[in-house]
C-alpha cells in the first residue's frame, strides 16, 4: 500500500498528515480523516486517492491523484483542479486550501506531498 506524507509549511499549523489508505478525505466534517475547523475550508474539501473510481490500479508511474471536492478551491502548484476534477499529484507537488499565492510559508492551509 502506498503511503504518502503531507506536510505543513505553516509555521503555525503543526499538522503533518500521513496518508496511509485509499479514498483519505480533509475538511471540516467529522467524517472526514483529517478535521481543518475552518469556515472556509468545505465539509469535505479534497480528497486523496490510490486507485481510480472504480476500484482499478491508477495507470503505471500515477501513485496518487488529488480530488477538489471544494466549493472554495484547491489548488496544485498554484493552479486551480476546479470542482469535482482530479489530477495526479508527485513529491515536491504544493497542495494549497483555499488560494493559490506564491508565498506557501505564511498561508494558512498549504501542503507539501512527500513519499
Amino acid at each position: 500500500m502506498p503511503v504518502l506524507l503531507l506536510m505543513s509549511l505553516n509555521k503555525s499549523l503543526n499538522n503533518d498528515i500521513m496518508i496511509d489508505r485509499d479514498n483519505f478525505t480533509i475538511g471540516r466534517s467529522c467524517g472526514c480523516q483529517f478535521l481543518l475547523d475552518n469556515a472556509f475550508v468545505s465539509k469535505i474539501h479534497f480528497r486523496i486517492r490510490f486507485s481510480m473510481p472504480d476500484g482499478s490500479q491508477l495507470p503505471d508511474g500515477q501513485a496518487f491523484f488529488i480530488d477538489d471536492l471544494s466549493r472554495n478551491g484547491t489548488f496544485l502548484n498554484n493552479e486551480k483542479i476546479g470542482n469535482e476534477s482530479a489530477k495526479p499529484i508527485k513529491p515536491g507537488d504544493i497542495i494549497h486550501i483555499l488560494r493559490a499565492c506564491e508565498d506557501t510559508q505564511d498561508k494558512y492551509f498549504s501542503f507539501k506531498g512527500n513519499i
